[in-house]
This record gives structure tokens, sequence and C-alpha cells, in this order.
């Protein structure tokens, strides 16, 4: 199972990248997929749109033949490093204490804090949903991520490396 989403804009905390993976990981599902990820803009360079959907640039101005890659898809690169490096610490610590570990760095959550309750319209069909009931569904988990902040990922990542030095 995964879910897809699309990059945070660059105008957000740089920890807002690793939200998505660190929700998988909390999950305890397979992973997710980042929509339209190449799509910065018609000029990145001097018409800049906040990035919202690039994670990746075209090295053509530079004379580069491929993409260059955002300090967004690095950062979120190293944190899936990290969240594979912690659920490898499962064998030595129950899954539930890293992953409530990882929530508390991350931003003072617990991994239930990640779960929207199930809302009213999931009893009905898709078809009938609006993006509207959507937002409101997912209210609460978004409000607890507007506590996001720029060193987040920092917490949890000084906590992976104090596991492997164990």
């Amino acid at each position: 199972m995964w879910f897809y989403s699309g990059p945070p804009p660059v105008t957000r905390p740089a920890a807002k990248i690793t939200e998505f993976p660190l929700q998988a990981w909390l999950w305890g599902i397979d992973g997710y997929v980042h929509w339209l990820t190449v799509s910065p803009g018609a000029d990145p360079w001097f018409q800049f749109d906040g990035g919202g959907t690039a994670l990746a640039y075209s090295g053509e101005r530079f004379g580069i033949g491929e993409p260059i890659p955002s300090v967004r898809l690095k950062i979120q690169r190293n944190a899936v490093q990290d969240l594979a490096l912690l659920d490898g610490f499962k064998n030595r610590r129950p899954i539930a204490e890293l992953r409530g570990e990882a929530a508390r760095r991350f931003n003072g959550s617990r991994p239930q804090d990640w779960w929207n309750p199930r809302p009213a319209l999931a009893d009905r069909p898709a078809s009938e949903w609006t993006n509207g009931q959507i937002d409101a569904a997912t209210s609460s988990t978004r409000k607890m991520l507007e506590k996001t902040r720029a060193d987040a990922w920092q917490n949890v990542h000084e906590f992976v490396m104090q596991l492997a030095e164990t």
C-alpha cells in the first residue's frame, strides 16, 4: 500500500519534505510517491513560482544534460535512509517504541496523531466526495503538522545516530 502527494513549496521549513516519508513509516505502509516533481515553472531561475511541484531542475541553463536534484530532494533522501536504519532497529526495540520516539522528536506528536479519525464521508461512494469534505476529514493531521519546525528531521536523525552507536 502507498499514497501520493505533492512536495511542499521551498518557502516552507526544510523538514516539511520529510513529513510524508515519516508518515508512511509511522503508518507501517510501503511508501509514498510524489506527484509531478519536475515542474518548477516556466523559468525556475528568474521567475520561480515556489517549486511546489519540483524536486529536480533542468540543467540546460548550465550546460548540464541531466537534471539537478534540489536540496529538498537530498533532504528527503537522507530522511528515507534514516527511516531504513530506524526500521532496522526493530529487532532491538519494539517498533511501537521506535515510532513513538521518532514522532515525539519530529514535532512532539504521537503516532496516533498522524491518523485522521474515520470521516462520515467514508461511508459514501467516493464519487460523492468533494474536495472540501476531504479537506475537513484530514484537518486534524494538517493542524498537527503546522508545528513542523525546520530542525524537525535533525531531531529524528540524532535519535537514529544514537541508536546506531549502541
